[in-house]
């Protein structure tokens, strides 16, 4: 993430219009989720930004790898902050090569503006777990497997821990939902995110850190 020198001015409007800001209703629907789309979010945003003296841009990169994009949150004040969203590449059915760019920039856009006014615009998925069924007793050669399972996340633990450590990141880790999450808690420079997202790791723009999940 990249900022002005000062966004004390910035954060206390952001602030504001957060919550002020409704979750957007869910009118579409897909792979069995509601979601909102792209101009709803973009109407309700930019109504609450604007009384706020915030505004946006959104440069996008589609490359082979991912979708890039740079959102670039500005106040009136002239300090600003430059949020980065990067997602996979998609591929639905049924579709061509500029459909599946087109799908996954709008997604893009719409994940990375609604992170920022902290919005939800997917529905929760929480209820759905919630209602899947337990999993059936344990055999007697399950152990087995959880042991190589724990033996595995154990040894990508350590690869990602030496590797913060070589590049001599501060970090912490937080266990959530039995999984590990490792976020970095330092300033980093391009080479160094360059070599984090190649790691995995992913920018979260709640926590304003790179973190990355660890099993689970």
């Amino acid at each position: 993430m990249k900022r002005s020198e000062k966004i004390s001015e910035l954060a206390s409007a952001l602030g504001s219009a957060q919550g002020e800001i409704k979750d957007t209703i869910k009118t579409k629907e897909a792979y069995g989720y509601k979601y909102a789309d792209l101009s709803s979010v973009l109407a309700e945003v930019r109504t609450v930004f604007s009384k706020h003296g915030l505004s946006f841009t959104q440069e996008v990169t589609a490359t082979e790898k991912g979708i890039s994009v740079k959102t670039l949150l500005i106040h009136t004040s002239g300090e600003w902050i430059e949020y980065l969203t990067i997602i996979p590449s998609i591929s639905l059915k049924g579709t061509n090569d500029a459909q599946n760019a087109g799908a996954g920039i709008t997604y893009a856009r719409r994940y990375a503006i609604s992170a920022i006014a902290g919005i939800s615009s997917e529905e929760d998925t929480d209820a759905a777990e919630k209602n899947t069924p337990k999993n059936p007793p344990q055999t007697k050669t399950q152990p087995k497997a959880t042991q190589k399972a724990e033996d595995k996340q154990r040894k990508e633990h350590d690869e990602i821990i030496n590797l913060l450590k070589k590049l001599k990141l501060t970090y912490e880790e937080k266990l959530y939902k039995g999984s590990t999450w490792v976020g970095v808690t330092s300033d980093v420079d391009e080479l160094t995110e360059a070599r984090l997202l190649k790691e995995g790791f992913v920018f979260s723009d709640k926590s304003n850190k790179y973190v990355k999940k660890i099993g689970g």
